[in-house]
């Protein structure tokens, strides 16, 4: 089902070269930056994380394509804890052709993790901190093409209005 979503789906610009080399058959690296949304809290690195089943599901899509990955995503990271000092600068180095960011629920609930660099929830902050990954992998990974990820939007936040005003973000 993830690969005839990604088969038919329109995502605009934001990676169009990417899956244009895809469909050409090209060697392509994806690397990942996040959370737990991204290292698969309760599943197994390299196995059935999110990550992972991405990468199988491009797989089946565009089978003449070599898609690797390298994921650096940390549970209980945000986008303060990744970008500052984190393991973003190595992201950087990985020199991918995706980057697949994907950060949501731990920078929403900052004060619920101790050690964060600026504690309680401020969305425009994260935005911000997202705003400076998008232009460091542009400016240092020219060749890459980003993909936003966060928690899935069609489950109902009905109650939590935080979450639903990241997303929107």
């Amino acid at each position: 089902a993830l690969a005839a979503t990604i088969a038919t789906r329109d995502y605009g610009s934001g990676v169009a070269r990417f899956i244009s080399r895809a469909k050409a058959g090209a060697a392509l690296k994806v690397v990942g930056i996040g959370d737990s949304i991204l290292a698969g809290t309760g599943a197994t690195l390299g196995v059935n994380d999110t990550l992972t089943r991405l990468i199988e599901a491009l797989a089946v899509t565009y089978p003449d394509a070599t898609i690797t990955q390298q994921n650096r995503a940390v549970s209980g990271s945000t986008t303060a804890i990744a970008g500052i000092g984190g393991t973003f600068d190595t992201a950087l180095t990985d020199a991918g052709d995706l980057y697949v960011i994907g950060f949501g629920r731990n920078d929403v609930q900052a004060d619920a993790y101790p050690g964060q660099p600026v504690q309680g929830y401020a969305r425009e902050r994260s935005l911000r901190y997202l705003e400076v990954m998008i232009r460091a992998v542009r400016a240092e990974v020219p060749q890459a093409d980003i993909l936003l990820y966060t928690e899935n939007p069609t489950t109902s936040y009905a109650g939590d209005a935080l979450m639903r005003t990241y997303q929107a973000g």
